[in-house]
């Protein structure tokens, strides 16, 4: 079992939906129907506040209306990759790095056989 960051996954999701220029944290959304106004308000229902708890500032999110399954799917979905230990960055860079030219290269000769003795 594992514990997933609840306060740290909404501030590390919600700091990428500010995100507006297209390129490393950027969420990408399809132009797709199943995303329309509900599934973005879900998204966003909750928001950071700061409440001083015995003289002391604490960070909480406030759920602002009653249903936010997207937000969760986008948690548990951040917690998944995570422990898949997919490095996504490595990737990235993989698929846009330059190629090297291929080069031919001459056949390996086929290993020699011990002999046996036979």
């Amino acid at each position: 079992m594992h514990l997933v960051g609840d306060n740290q996954a909404k501030s590390l999701i919600y700091s990428r939906l500010k995100i507006t220029k297209k390129g490393p944290g950027y969420i990408h959304f399809p132009n797709d129907s199943a995303f329309d106004d509900e599934y973005f308000a879900q998204l966003t229902a909750e928001r950071l506040i700061t409440k001083t708890i015995r003289g002391v500032p604490t960070a909480e999110w406030l759920q602002t209306r009653p249903r936010n399954e997207t937000l969760d799917c986008f948690k548990y979905a951040l917690a998944a990759l995570r422990l898949s230990g997919i490095d996504l960055r490595a990737r990235h860079h993989a698929r846009t790095a330059e190629k090297p030219a291929i080069q031919k290269q001459k056949p390996k000769q086929p290993a020699k056989l011990p002999n046996i003795g036979w």
